[in-house]
């Protein structure tokens, strides 16, 4: 169980919340600017509150009250941003036994080899980081996080960078990471399909504030989080170019006529849908 509540001013943006977030995979959903990013922030030690208590399990990491602070090297979570970061001097292989060297006493979570074959990058071990794709840089950063036998994994937009088909080949290991290796993880994205396919739990943010939480089904999550939010996207891929403004567009098994000036054919693209042009509909 991790406890986290926040009051902390960041210029003109106030952060003000207090969240129980029970194991599993938990995101915290919203528009850019919802506080997203600072929460987990405060939870890695990276921001410190002017007020705030986190807790993990039965280990307090942040009482500004009682002047507890433990700091961000000992907190034992992996961190995996957008940006891979990875050290470009070092091969894959020294990159991931780099996330062994804060294993320390705790028993591995995963072993070496398990954790290459899961991500499917062996073939990559003798290459330097500036040989690889987006997608396996990411895959190599996954690898280093879990390979640590992180406490909790904190997850920022790590599939934003990204084109859709290697959104999806991450999202299944995201998958497998949270039915499998049982890691707690809070991840961050402002995307709907994500949330539909990874969250035990959705707790929605806009403006620094908790607008509402959600448990249960992931399918049902992913349903209460299109109703409330105000753009829902879908993603496509560009079939032609009917005229120098309107694309054709394979979205949910249909083809539908957009008006884009840019897009190409074959590119990936995520159609946003305001809900002020839905309606809902009973059958």
């Amino acid at each position: 169980m991790l406890q986290i509540e926040l009051q902390h001013q960041l210029g003109a943006f106030s952060l003000d919340l207090n969240i129980t977030l029970e194991s599993g995979l938990t995101v915290l959903f919203g528009p850019s600017g919802a506080g997203k990013t600072s929460v987990i922030h405060a939870v890695a030690g990276l921001l410190t509150p002017r007020f705030g208590r986190i807790v993990l399990g039965d280990r307090v990491l942040l009482d500004t009250q009682q002047r507890v602070h433990v700091p961000t090297h000992q907190r034992e979570f992996a961190y995996i941003f957008q940006d891979p970061r990875l050290f470009p001097h070092l091969s894959v292989l020294e990159n991931l036994r780099y996330g062994q060297r804060f294993l320390g006493a705790r028993p591995a979570l995963a072993a070496f080899d398990a954790t290459i074959d899961t991500l499917g990058i062996g073939h990559l071990l003798a290459r330097r980081p500036m040989a690889l794709s987006g997608g396996e840089k990411q895959r190599v950063a996954i690898g280093r996080a879990l390979l640590s036998s992180p406490r909790l994994i904190l997850a920022d937009e790590p599939l934003a960078a990204l084109d859709e088909p290697r959104k999806d080949e991450l999202l299944r290991v995201f998958e497998r990471i949270r039915d499998v290796l049982n890691i707690p993880i809070v991840y961050v994205t402002h995307s709907s399909a994500e949330v539909a396919r990874l969250a035990d739990r959705v707790v929605r943010l806009d403006q620094g504030r908790v607008l509402a939480q959600y448990a249960g089904e992931r399918r049902a999550q992913a349903d209460a989080v299109e109703v409330v939010t105000d753009t829902l996207e879908l993603t496509g891929r560009v079939i032609r170019r009917l005229n120098a403004t309107e694309v054709e567009v394979h979205l949910e098994e249909q083809l539908i006529r957009l008006q884009d000036d840019q897009a190409l054919p074959g590119e990936w693209v995520v159609v946003c849908v305001e809900a002020t042009s839905m309606r809902v509909q009973r059958r």
